[in-house]
């Protein structure tokens, strides 16, 4: 039904082949058979060859694609060909060259026999089938006819005369150069050798052990006639500077060489002569040998390298503690770096330093600009600002992924990285995963003094259940969980192999258990390791009491562990014995989150509680009695003198058991503590700084037992001694507020406004109306 979409007309050509008539609208089918042009052009003539011809050319092209690829793969097998023909050359030349050096040792063998060795070590001889079966290289095992090479390259003048004893130069760690030099003696020393060759050789001496044979080696100088020249003098010098610390004595006998090199140069002295000596003054900890030194080199026309201004950087950050000296070095160093560069040294100081100050935010810059400038960084640095991280609220967070770059770095953490990150988990009151590293260090035997105490001190801060917990900050990622739980999983904590008094628990449940497992601990290091206790973990180990514990156990502790440095009062065996306390003073006073487990006007209970806090090696010590067993008797001997935080602790612990009478001996005796040769010593800065400091924590321990008048008159006594802020003023305020008595806030506001105009620079109304009418607006 074709018509009925399409109107037909005249002929077309079915689907079939066959042709169809149209006529006045209808389809009449033909059946004679015609041709329809096509509309379609017909195609020009290609301008193509003939179909063989074009075959032809295009295997043509196939051929030579075939040909360029041959050529190609032959270049590469021919390459290859040379290249592994060099690497059987090379092979072939290192083949004669061992061949070579075997034929050498052969030769010399009988020579090598006839040198003899220290007498500190003889040695027996070996048979001819021995000796050889060793040169032939049937056995690996060196022996004194192996070849030896040592680690330190040796001229070859020397290595001769020194023969066998070059073994002690094998191990790059551990060199014996007394015994080189003692053998050297004894084969002529450096007689008929050139003064260069013996400069060479000197060079090659390690300046830490350089010190010790500097004697030796000048016999060695003055056998062989050869002059002690300035760059002899200077190797000595720097010899003399190895360590962390130069003694007086050290500096004056480089001083004596300074004066030996300025009689052989005209009065002068050569710049590494300068820079030496300036390392030597900063590890001295003299600043003003250091200035001395800086004014002579600016007269001598000597440039200041950067090497020195590393090195006084150095000192005033360690030694001088002087960060405002340090930021004005650290500031040359950057804004002038075509000259003094700053390394990634100098940047390490300049964190620690900020770090030290409590200025995180800056340490944080710097850092940053170490990584805009490209500057290499160091597990130091990583370990500083974590540190500087968790002294601070709104940074702590921060503190464990600085500790994690480490492990990001694939550096391997050190013993400071291990004790920084005792440190992380005490301050953030997590004791199982402190205790968990500590067990670590105990496996290593690398437990040091620092460690130790961040152990106690993360007793004393310690999360237990039952208390507003808030979750660690190292839990707050998913690699900080993981790298606690396998930390504590692995310790090994519950086991008692190690022999150290653990409870065999991975976490310390009631205060009870802190108090036992820490008196424990200290009972164990009094007895095993001595050396480790110091004032600083001393003050930790009484901190523990004033929180975990009771107002006994704190007196207990300070007596047994503590005593006041008093020439009138000292014993002959070192240690004073101190005044009982009043009846009223040795109080059972509980805190008061441990109000329940004392049931009052009961001495069984309160002797039961104490035996449980308290290891039964601290007993107390009777002077009239006689100690029977030396244990007991080293306990009570092992005991530190008193120092500024040890009082200021005793105030926080009367004040938080409300106890007067206490605190009114702690700062009695504190003005003794004033007396004596300890605090004499110190510097007046120093004085002023551990007098504030007490003198803030007797404010805030008379605001504790609620005598506001009495902390109000220490505070207007000392108004324009010490520097106050509001982080000491606002308990006093708070508490004047709470109970209404405006007179004493308002004392206290003003004593907080004028310190801020005195001290921070803050301007008073009437400067600014002044400065406003002045001005006009």
């Amino acid at each position: 039904m074709l018509h009925r979409y399409w109107p037909l007309r005249g002929a077309v050509r079915c689907s079939c082949g066959s042709s169809l008539a149209v006529k006045n609208g209808i389809v009449i089918p033909q059946r004679s058979i015609f041709v329809v042009r096509s509309d379609r052009k017909s195609k020009p003539p290609s301008s193509k060859a003939h179909p063989r011809r074009r075959n032809n050319d295009e295997r043509t092209k196939k051929w030579e694609t075939t040909r360029k690829n041959l050529d190609e793969d032959s270049r590469r097998r021919l390459q290859v060909h040379e290249e592994e023909s060099k690497r059987k050359l090379d092979d072939l030349k290192t083949l004669a060259r061992d061949v070579s050096i075997m034929v050498k040792q052969r030769q010399e063998i009988e020579n090598l026999n006839k040198i003899p060795l220290s007498a500190k070590e003889p040695e027996e001889d070996l048979s001819p089938e021995e000796s050889d079966k060793s040169a032939t290289g049937d056995n690996v095992v060196i022996d004194k006819n192996a070849f030896i090479v040592p680690a330190t390259p040796i001229p070859e003048e020397i290595s001769k005369r020194l023969g066998l004893a070059l073994r002690y130069l094998v191990s790059e760690k551990n060199q014996n150069w007394p015994l080189v030099l003692d053998q050297l003696k004894a084969s002529d020393g450096f007689k008929d050798l050139p003064y260069g060759t013996v400069v060479d050789f000197l060079t090659k001496i390690p300046p830490n052990q350089m010190k010790f044979v500097i004697p030796t080696i000048e016999e060695l100088l003055q056998e062989a006639q050869i002059p002690k020249t300035a760059k002899i003098i200077s190797l000595y010098m720097t010899s003399l500077t190895s360590g962390t610390t130069v003694s007086d004595s050290t500096i004056q006998v480089l001083e004596n060489y300074c004066a030996d090199i300025k009689s052989m140069k005209n009065g002068k002295l050569p710049k590494r002569a300068y820079e030496t000596l300036i390392l030597a003054h900063g590890k001295n900890g003299n600043l003003q040998k250091i200035q001395d030194t800086l004014a002579e080199m600016r007269l001598n026309q000597v440039e200041i390298s950067g090497t020195v201004l590393t090195n006084i950087l150095t000192t005033c950050v360690y030694k001088a503690r002087d960060h405002k000296q340090a930021v004005e070095i650290f500031d040359t160093m950057r804004f002038e770096k075509e000259v003094y560069k700053p390394g990634t040294r100098a940047y390490q100081d300049i964190i620690v330093s900020y770090v030290n100050n409590d200025d995180i935010e800056k340490a944080i810059d710097i850092y940053r600009e170490m990584i805009t400038e490209k500057i290499e960084v160091n597990q130091q640095i990583m370990v500083a600002l974590a540190r500087g991280c968790a002294s601070r609220e709104t940074f702590r967070f921060k503190s464990w992924d600085f500790m994690f770059e480490i492990y990001k770095n694939k550096w391997t953490p050190t013993l400071p990285t291990y004790e920084y990150m005792m440190y992380l988990s005490s301050r953030d009151g997590d004791l199982a995963l402190t205790r968990a590293l500590y067990t670590r260090l105990i496996k290593d035997n690398t437990v040091t003094k620092r460690s130790l105490t961040f152990l106690l001190l993360a007793y004393s801060k310690a999360q237990l259940p039952g208390e507003a917990l808030e979750p660690f900050l190292i839990t707050s990622q998913d690699r900080g969980r993981i790298f606690r739980e396998n930390v504590i999983n692995t310790s090994g904590i519950t086991e008692p192999s190690s022999g150290f008094p653990f409870l065999p628990l991975d976490e310390l449940t009631t205060k009870t258990q802190i108090m036992a497992e820490s008196s424990a601990i200290w009972a164990h290091t009094c007895l095993h390791n001595p050396d480790l206790i110091n004032s600083e973990s001393t003050t930790s180990y009484l901190n523990i009491a004033s929180e975990m514990g009771m107002l006994s156990d704190f007196i207990d502790r300070f007596e047994g562990s503590t005593y006041l440095e008093d020439d009138e009062r000292k014993l002959s065996n070192g240690f004073v014995i101190e005044e009982p306390l009043e009846e009223q003073n040795v109080t059972d006073e509980p805190a008061a989150d441990q109000s329940d487990e004392v049931v009052e006007n009961s001495g069984e209970e309160t002797v039961y509680e104490i035996s449980l806090n308290k290891s039964p090696l601290h007993e107390k010590y009777d002077e009239s009695s006689t100690v029977k067993s030396p244990v007991l008797k080293s306990l009570q001997t092992k005991r530190t003198p008193r120092v500024s935080l040890t009082y200021v602790v005793a105030l926080k612990a009367a004040g938080k058991f409300n106890n007067y009478s206490f605190a009114n001996r702690i700062w009695q005796e504190r003005g003794k503590f004033r007396r004596t040769n300890r605090f004499k010593n110190l510097s007046r800065s120093e004085k002023d700084k551990l007098d504030f400091q007490f003198a803030s924590q007797m404010v805030r321990t008379l605001t504790d037992l609620n005598l506001l008048e009495d902390a109000l008159a220490v505070l207007k006594s000392t108004e324009y001694q010490f520097r106050w802020t509001w982080r000491e003023l606002d308990p006093l305020k708070t508490a004047a507020v709470e109970q209404g008595n405006t007179k004493i806030s308002q004392t206290v506001r003003g004593i907080a406004r004028r310190a801020q105009v005195t001290y921070e620079g803050k301007i008073r109304r009437k400067d600014y109306k002044k400065y406003v009418m002045e001005r006009g607006y």
